[in-house]
């Protein structure tokens, strides 16, 4: 019984919530089903997940070391969507053991004192690398598309 109440809450907070139809509701029924084995996500669940709910925009830079910006948008239920600015994806000396390249994302710093301080932090840090890859693999497309682009 909890576990169905746990789905029903779920399902009214998605805003799909409808008593008349909610059994018959395929969402439901997954939810029911998830709550009831109980069980933690897989990796590979969480990263499909974080796929669908981000978006990345690109622009390319290319001004010394620093390659590209991005903005990442974050599309969440209850906030709507959340733009994060500011990551940067610049050329290193040592290679990145996450992309496996000489290439950094760095999330957006401030400098005070003279030396830069993050503004925004990842707490999981699996997290964080698989946004690393996601932002990487966007510029590389990005890149991909302009280089098409001056060719033809």
């Amino acid at each position: 019984m909890l576990q169905k109440i746990r789905a029903l809450i779920t399902l009214e907070r998605l805003k799909i919530y409808n008593p008349m139809t909610i059994s018959s509701h395929p969402l439901a029924n997954k939810l029911i089903q998830q709550n009831l084995q109980n069980r933690p996500l897989t990796q590979e669940e969480i990263e499909e997940r974080i796929k669908r709910s981000v978006q990345i925009e690109i622009k390319l830079i290319n001004k010394n070391n620093t390659l590209a910006a991005a903005d990442l948008t974050l599309l969440l239920n209850l906030t709507g969507p959340v733009c994060i600015k500011g990551f940067l994806i610049f050329r290193s000396s040592r290679e990145n053991p996450v992309l496996k390249a000489n290439i950094n994302v760095a999330a957006p710093a401030k400098a005070i004192y003279g030396k830069y301080r993050p503004q925004v932090f990842f707490s999981n840090r699996q997290r964080w690398e698989f946004l690393q890859r996601l932002i990487y693999e966007k510029y590389l497309s990005v890149k991909g598309e302009q280089l098409k682009k001056e060719l033809s």
